[in-house]
């Protein structure tokens, strides 16, 4: 049986070159439908610039049938090839031989069923097997293999190949925007292409950075052989015509920058690519609160204002600060007085207040080295000295009889009011204060009466006197303010005579 043996291998040779031969052919198709494809699909979008659904068919068709192409030409080939797979028989392959080699198709098939019949046919098997191997050897002159020639085989689709390989690449040199541009909008099929200018958009930077509640000054020019007349500017804010400095040259101020954003021009129904605002957090107070602590003689309930502004304060106010500011690294505050500084976006402080002074709010900005100023100012009133008016009168019937009307006032508040007296001549010194009424409030009238025969009187006696009114300022103690001053001299005996 070696004989048969060998015909058997020689048939499996054929059966591999059988398949190798097919998948030669399938590479080669599939490099003849892949450009083939690839030029149809570049060429239609190139100068028909289709919308997102007709780009994603056409994708989708190209990979759809050069996937399948691969698949059942090549890769089918390719497992069996291998022996992966199932391959055709021996029985099959025996009439692809006949059709190479006629004259022993019918003698090849009969010998392989003459083999098959061996184990149904116990009654003659060695007649049988010597008739195989007689058979077999009259097939070892023959090359089945040489019945697939891969060369003539795979001539023709080279005839084809090679001119669409050849546009491909002429293409490819004389006009490389047409494949790439192409291809790039169908690969990108949900992505919107605006249409390429005749002219060129040119900036002098692609990303501007502001910060927050800031303007940017737009200039552009434009490059080209045809140079549109009008061109508009497109941002958040809106569609707007820029302002034509020359033939070529366009500006515009974008106000009021609130958020990063982007904006683009539009000439002739020409879009521009995209430019971005990048807008960085301006430093600036999100709360800031006073509570006004006022001195406890004022009797006035303390107060607490929102959105601080300037302060007109009374002499001795405290003021209790406390806030958060946005995008901050350190918030400071200075004075005359004092300087606090926190390194956070929040504070809170204690400070009192008794002279008229600036306060210097100051905002370092997180992401730029900017400091923000804000500047309050305090007007502290001092509390005011009180006033005194007086009036003497003389009775006629009582010459030493003196009566006094008068008013006393305060912007605050009274406390008290006193008559001071004092006896002085050569031997002695003698003062005294009398308390005249109670006083209250920012203004009171007084009437008070003074005998000056219910002094201890002598000779040449002189008696000076005068009002004195006292405020109620708890931080100086209590202010005081005299009247005018009066004096009486006792006459001297030579007068008395």
């Amino acid at each position: 049986m070696n004989a048969y043996q060998d015909l058997i291998k020689q048939i499996d040779r054929f059966i591999r070159k059988y398949y190798l031969n097919k998948m030669l052919k399938g590479v080669l198709l599939f490099l003849f439908v892949f450009l083939s494809t690839f030029l149809l699909i570049t060429t239609l979008e190139f100068f028909g610039r289709f919308n997102s659904y007709v780009r994603a068919f056409l994708l989708f068709s190209f990979i759809s049938i050069n996937l399948y192409i691969l698949v059942r030409y090549f890769l089918n080939s390719f497992v069996k090839l291998f022996s992966f797979g199932k391959q055709i028989s021996h029985f099959q392959a025996a009439e692809i031989i006949g059709q190479f080699f006629p004259d022993v198709s019918d003698k090849l098939l009969n010998t392989l069923q003459l083999n098959e019949s061996i184990s149904s046919n116990t009654t003659s098997i060695d007649l049988l097997k010597a008739s195989i191997n007689k058979r077999s050897q009259s097939f070892s002159t023959l090359n089945f293999s040489s019945a697939i020639d891969l060369k003539n085989d795979s001539k023709k689709y080279f005839y084809y190949l090679v001119p669409l390989f050849f546009v491909f690449l002429t293409v490819s040199v004389i006009l490389p925007d047409f494949f790439t541009q192409s291809t790039n909008r169908v690969i990108h099929f949900n992505t919107y292409f605006k249409p390429k200018a005749p002219f060129s958009f040119i900036l002098p930077q692609k990303e501007y950075v502001i910060q927050e509640g800031e303007h940017i000054h737009i200039d552009l020019k434009l490059k080209g052989k045809i140079l549109p007349e009008r061109v508009f500017i497109v941002s958040q804010q809106g569609k707007f015509l820029m302002n034509k400095k020359d033939n070529n040259s366009y500006d515009f101020n974008l106000n009021a920058i609130v958020s990063t954003s982007d904006f683009y021009f539009i000439a002739n129904d020409f879009e521009s690519d995209r430019y971005q605002i990048k807008v960085l957090g301006k430093s600036a107070f999100k709360k800031l609160t006073a509570t006004l602590i006022f001195p406890t003689y004022l009797n006035r309930p303390n107060e607490t204002i929102e959105n601080v502004g300037d302060f007109i304060i009374p002499e001795g106010t405290g003021i209790h600060w406390s806030g958060l500011a946005d995008n901050v690294n350190s918030i400071s505050f200075i004075s005359k007085s004092f300087v606090k500084k926190f390194n956070s976006s929040s504070f809170d402080f204690y400070s009192k207040h008794y002279h008229s002074s600036n306060l210097d709010f100051l905002l370092k900005n997180k992401f730029i080295p900017v400091i923000d100023t804000l500047t309050l100012t305090l007007d502290v009133v001092k509390d005011a000295y009180p006033t005194i008016n007086v009036t003497r009168f003389f009775d006629t019937l009582q010459p030493h009889f003196v009566q006094f009307s008068g008013l006393v006032t305060d912007d605050i508040g009274l406390n008290q009011l006193n008559f001071h007296y004092s006896i002085k001549n050569n031997s002695k010194n003698v003062t005294n204060v009398l308390s005249v009424q109670p006083v209250s409030g920012t203004s009171s009238g007084f009437n008070y009466g003074f005998n000056l025969l219910a002094l201890d009187l002598t000779i040449n006696d002189e008696i000076t006197y005068f009002f004195e009114v006292i405020d109620n300022d708890a931080i100086h103690g209590g202010k005081s303010v005299r009247s005018i001053q009066f004096i009486y001299q006792v006459p001297s005996f030579e007068e008395l005579n």
